[in-house]
């Protein structure tokens, strides 16, 4: 092949040269690539982030005051609306000459994803495509549906770099040179742009039969990369990104809709569940955010009943070549792996993790549903799939959102993640991760403290620079309900974010019909995303056994003995069953905590997680070891002094 087919060729499989080779010929060129790909010594030194980012939302149009229609099957009219709307001119502050000006976005034309690779690429510019999404009002507006057509739209950003400055289109702008915006500032344009268009009242008929609405339905997925699709993130940093993220587990969940908190019932209800299912014991059809634990759950349930099953099921569903060589290849050689690859524990999974030897390694532990992973690593591939290949790590758990605030909180996080983990060694994150385990009182406040949020450290000690300039750690104190009553004008993000929908509908009159769907679709999310709801399924989730099993002595320290409470099923089996060893179909005794030595937990506390209700201005002070309310579940929506998972 040319030069031009060089090593950096990220389509090399379309290229004609390559397609001219015998397979013999072909072959070598793919076992060269995979070499390179494999080779960590090239991806040594800093990170040079980037990411992208997927808004999804659904978008109403009143057919009787503007009955256009699709203009072909493969571009919707709401398509065109919103690329329409992106087309024109934004106004954002410039970093170069700190003037505010207008400046146009990047943007594709609309057509597929395969016609935009003769634009230099889909993800070179932004895009306006589409998703299976759906209004899903349980029939309460049937009759109003009929006269309006449903838009599902998902746009999709380009690469966006995490340092420096990004110089946009010159074109119609009033700057003298190319303005220079953050991806902070660009997908916040994005947003503004959105509320202009589609949730603002008009004196125009046309513009105001269209209007935006989001649910459940729709996801906000954040890609993250190594600087764009020809470097890929190091291995010891994507398995330090997922230990965090699965030892955080339930941490992060609590920063999340109750909608997008799911798991696995295999411990407890093995005959139940197909793979993967909820943490209710009832199955979501379609789940697009499996997270890590049901993943780890599967692989270790099939090893536990035979590891050729597994080895089989992987075999039959992964694309990966070669799937079986993780994790049970090295059994022979590694008893402890292979014990850890049967448990059914977060601690022994972190390890299974850690022993990875290569990205292909990981990816098909996730098995055929890997694209729908909370954490997807399916896009770090060889660039010899069909699809291509972004090398990012693909974040898909949170819900979708219009507010830029909720949305930029998340990216932030994140990013804050994959550098934390880039500089730590995979042993220092084990052991990280295994404190993490057996601390029964480790926090969403605590995890946003290891990242660098906060006034103070996890272990509680006081910092020497503050850095969280965007206000991250205190958006997540307001969004898990951790200000004191008064302290703002509402309890909660989700009730903020409820009153501010109200307000936008009313702005349309509550004869309009846009009032009454956004009541009933607001009243839905609230009741989906306030933290005692978000926080009963975390209870739930964990009594269910979905973030596995743990020492006796952790679960000892967890609560008083009314939290224990699941379903009516009875108290010491609920225990027992998440005792670590517990295999299902075992009898559980009637002290099934006792004959273990409490386990000695060093309280790692954020800033803020005693109540979190001090002011801004000052220190926070550790918890006290004390016992207190489980916290797993929600002790009344109006106890002021609640403590967060």
């Amino acid at each position: 092949m040319s030069d031009a087919s060089n090593d950096r060729d990220i389509s090399y499989r379309f290229n004609p040269e390559f397609q001219e080779l015998d397979s013999n010929e072909q072959d070598l060129l793919i076992e060269r690539w995979q070499k390179q790909y494999d080779d960590e010594s090239s991806l040594q030194g800093p990170l040079n982030l980037s990411l992208g980012i997927e808004i999804e939302f659904i978008l109403l149009q009143i057919m009787k005051d503007d009955p256009s229609q699709d203009s072909g099957p493969d571009v919707l009219r709401g398509q065109e609306k919103v690329h329409e709307a992106l087309s024109r001119p934004m106004y954002t502050h410039c970093n170069r000459c700190s003037d505010n000006h207008e400046y146009k976005l990047k943007l594709n034309s609309l057509m597929n994803d395969t016609d935009k690779k003769d634009q230099g690429g889909p993800y070179h510019a932004w895009s306006v495509g589409h998703d299976l999404l759906s209004v899903n009002m349980d029939g309460k507006f049937d009759e109003q549906f009929k006269s309006i057509q449903e838009h599902h739209i998902e746009i999709r950003s380009r690469i966006l770099h995490v340092d420096g400055d990004t110089k946009a289109d010159a074109r119609d702008s009033i700057c003298q040179h190319r303005p220079q915006v953050t991806y902070r500032e660009e997908i916040e344009a994005i947003y503004t742009r959105l509320h202009e268009e589609f949730l603002t009242p008009s004196s125009d008929p046309i513009k105001n039969a269209w209007r935006m609405i989001n649910n459940q339905t729709c996801g906000l997925h954040v890609h993250i990369g190594n600087g764009g699709p020809d470097r890929r993130l190091p291995l010891p940093t994507v398995k330090n990104i997922m230990n965090l993220y699965f030892a955080n587990e339930k941490a992060i969940d609590n920063m999340h809709s109750s909608t997008r908190i799911t798991g696995s019932t295999l411990l407890t209800n093995p005959e139940f569940e197909p793979y993967p299912a909820s943490p209710h014991q009832q199955m979501i059809d379609g789940t697009m955010n499996i997270p890590l634990s049901a993943h780890y759950m599967h692989m270790a349930h099939l090893n536990r009943e035979d590891p050729q099953k597994y080895l089989e099921h992987i075999s039959k569903n992964s694309r990966d070549e070669n799937p079986a060589l993780f994790p049970n290849c090295s059994f022979p050689g590694d008893a402890q792996l292979e014990a850890d690859a049967k448990s059914m524990n977060i601690a022994a999974w972190n390890r299974v993790i850690a022993n990875a030897e290569t990205i292909a390694n990981l990816r098909v532990v996730h098995g055929e549903r890997k694209k729908y992973s909370a954490l997807n690593i399916d896009h770090m591939r060889l660039p010899d799939s069909a699809e291509g290949a972004k090398q990012t790590i693909e974040f898909r758990q949170a819900a979708g959102t219009l507010d830029a605030e909720t949305a930029l909180a998340w990216v932030d996080v994140l990013v804050r993640l994959v550098n934390y983990a880039h500089g730590k060694t995979v042993e220092d994150v084990i052991e990280e991760c295994e404190k993490i385990w057996n601390d029964e009182r480790h926090s969403t406040l605590d995890f946003l403290a290891t990242l660098g949020f906060g006034k103070k450290d996890s272990q509680g000690q006081k910092r020497s620079v503050f850095n969280d300039e965007h206000g991250t750690f205190e958006h997540y104190k307001y969004a898990t309900g951790q200000f004191k009553k008064g302290r703002r004008d509402y309890d909660s993000l989700a009730q903020e974010h409820y009153q501010k929908d109200l307000q936008i509908a009313e702005a349309y009159g509550e004869e309009d019909f846009f009032y009454k769907i956004v009541k009933a679709n607001s009243e839905m999310t609230f009741d989906e995303t306030k933290p005692w709801a978000v926080r009963d399924k975390i209870h739930d989730k964990f009594m269910i056994g979905a973030y596995g099993q743990y020492s006796k002595g952790f679960l000892r320290q967890l609560g008083y003995e009314k939290d224990w409470d699941f379903r009516r099923t009875e108290k010491n089996e609920l225990k027992g069953r998440l005792v670590v060893g517990w295999v299902y179909g075992e009898t559980v005794g009637d002290k099934p905590l006792d004959d273990e030595p409490a386990v000695a937990v060093a309280s790692a506390t954020a800033a803020a997680t005693t109540s979190a209700e001090e002011d801004e201005n000052e220190d926070v002070q550790p918890r006290p070891a004390k016992r207190r309310k489980h916290h797993l579940k929600v002790a009344d929506e109006d106890d002021s002094d609640m403590d967060m998972s």
